[in-house]
């Protein structure tokens, strides 16, 4: 039912660097959201109760 993959020397270099990729652009995400500017915050919160007056919507004419 399981199988365990056996690398060899030069093929661990794969998982390796999956894993480092991920775990960069997790923690970079994480840091981008912990410094974020509070006045940034404040506006992403109120976003869904903005008046729909407020909103400019353009379309585009076909």
């Amino acid at each position: 039912m399981f199988q365990r993959v056996a690398y060899e020397g030069w093929q661990i270099i794969f998982p390796i660097i999956g894993f480092t990729i991920f775990f960069v652009v997790f923690v970079g995400g994480i840091l981008r959201i912990l410094f974020k500017r509070k006045s940034a915050v404040t506006k992403l919160e109120n976003l869904p109760f903005e008046e729909e007056g407020k909103q400019e919507v353009f379309h585009a004419k076909r």
